[in-house]
């Protein structure tokens, strides 16, 4: 039932797959990303939460927990607290439920402090602006009965309806929707939609770095260097939303860039010597790539001949934020994050 890609770099144990689930899990939500996303995805995440976890616990009585983190200084906990009561926290919720302020703590801080607030076997991570689909929970701990199995990534898509959606679906972090259901080995996560065994995450916390969302691409560099498999289970789906307006759009297309800047430098140990030649080759690069996945890929969300040149020049636009902010991350790596800090 699993994929091919199994054997280069898998650490082996005896009978992997007569490991029990596992006894405790703890989910962590920052609620960082619900400065830039509509409070009724937040809402339905929680609605799908509850729903899994009464499901699950009828089949298997693991401990569970869901740690909720914020920003003090961002967001109002009256906020928090209101919509968590609304739609997770009941009597019959088999699971605990910790709703933890922080002071000025960002992101991936968010996380590394949830994970660090928990004992449990699995430490699960989860954006407070995905919506999981059903049995995304159970998909996701069936992994671990794995003992070869340590860092489990779900499968996050774009979520998309009109031109705007169906565009950054075709070009943007995230793959189509996938239809697969089984479980293989990977090279990359994203830091949404994301599983580890607690002593792995301990020892592989997010690193900090002075950047927007490159941590989890230099984390997975670093947990291949310590030979830590990655697996993707591909039937843990959630669903993402698009940058929503102007300028959040064009903040997350300058930060990708900048972002790429990082991660040369963390992966590759190295400075560049011609800043503009790197960045002017790596535009290149992403604006070819970007325009064959418009012209592959259209027909698979809805998009006729209007609609793909619609998508080509969002891409096109994208892809010039995104060659301007890795400019200027090489030769003036504080100015973006003073002129669009997100």
């Amino acid at each position: 039932m699993f994929g091919a890609g199994e054997g280069s770099g898998a650490r082996r144990h005896p009978d992997p797959m007569k490991n029990p689930h596992p006894t405790s899990f703890a989910i962590v939500v920052e609620w960082e990303n619900a400065r830039f996303a509509a409070l009724r995805r937040t809402r339905a995440l929680l609605d799908r939460l509850h729903v899994q976890l009464q499901s699950l616990h009828a089949k298997v009585p693991a401990a569970a927990e869901v740690i909720l983190l914020f920003n003090e200084f961002d967001i109002d906990r009256k906020v928090v607290e209101t919509v968590v009561a609304e739609h997770l926290t009941c009597v019959d919720l088999p699971a605990k439920v910790r709703i933890v302020a922080t002071k000025g703590l960002r992101y991936y801080q968010q996380k590394n402090h949830g994970a660090a607030l928990s004992d449990a076997e699995i430490v699960i991570f989860l954006d407070c602006d995905l919506i999981p689909e059903p049995d995304w929970l159970e998909n996701m701990l069936t992994a671990f009965r794995r003992g070869d199995v340590d860092v489990v990534a779900g499968e996050t898509y774009v979520d998309y309806s009109g031109w705007y959606s169906k565009a950054m679906a075709l070009f943007w972090f995230f793959p189509l929707r996938d239809p697969a259901t089984h479980l293989e080995r990977t090279h990359f996560f994203h830091a949404n939609n994301v599983a580890f065994r607690r002593h792995v995450f301990r020892r592989h916390p997010f690193p900090e770095l002075p950047a927007y969302r490159a941590q989890c691409v230099v984390l997975t560099h670093r947990l291949e260097q310590d030979g830590i498999a990655i697996h993707v289970q591909k039937s843990a789906r959630a669903s993402h939303p698009v940058p929503i307006g102007v300028w959040y759009f064009m903040a997350r297309a300058l930060h990708d860039g900048r972002d790429r800047v990082i991660i040369d430098r963390e992966r590759l140990r190295r400075n560049f010597d011609s800043p503009l030649r790197s960045a002017y080759w790596n535009y290149r690069a992403y604006l070819r790539e970007t325009i064959a996945r418009v012209r592959e890929r259209r027909r698979a969300v809805g998009l006729g001949r209007p609609g793909a040149i619609f998508a080509g020049a969002v891409g096109f636009v994208y892809a010039t934020l995104r060659f301007a902010g890795e400019l200027s991350g090489r030769m003036a790596p504080d100015l973006l994050p003073r002129l669009f800090r997100i």
